[in-house]
């Protein structure tokens, strides 16, 4: 499939934030090969930088990161958006695998929760699910 342009009209667009280099190769792969255009963050202040300048639909937030972690990005992603209308589907994407550590993650603000390694597969299906209209 094609990649997507981050600025063409109607672009179903992803924030990454990862700071792994493989796993940000991987969500690349994956998510271009299903038509989103994707941008790639490397720590928390950047995502939140990233998110609230360019506005995109979907972010996947890796937890453990440096500057920021991601409950904290998640935390000023929600409350700068509240002020702004602003509020993505957001995908908390972490190693910690614990039931208490999903909680966290959606206590923090994060949509949806995928323990590490995240399936490709699942991970594709659940924004499509999202993105779907209705």
């Amino acid at each position: 499939m094609k990649t997507a342009d981050w600025d063409a009209p109607g672009a179903r667009r992803v924030l990454v934030a990862d700071d792994n280099d493989v796993n940000q190769l991987v969500f690349r792969a994956t998510l271009e090969d299903a038509g989103y255009a994707v941008r790639i963050t490397g720590d928390g202040r950047k995502t939140v930088e990233a998110a609230l300048e360019d506005r995109p639909e979907l972010i996947v937030m890796d937890i453990t990161m440096p500057v920021l972690d991601g409950y904290d990005a998640i935390g000023l992603i929600r409350r700068s958006g509240t002020q702004n209308s602003y509020h993505p589907f957001i995908v908390a994407v972490t190693a910690l695998a614990g039931k208490a550590d999903e909680q966290k993650c959606l206590d923090a603000g994060a949509d949806a929760y995928l323990a590490k390694p995240v399936s490709p597969d699942r991970l594709v299906a659940l924004l499509q699910d999202v993105a779907r209209p209705g």
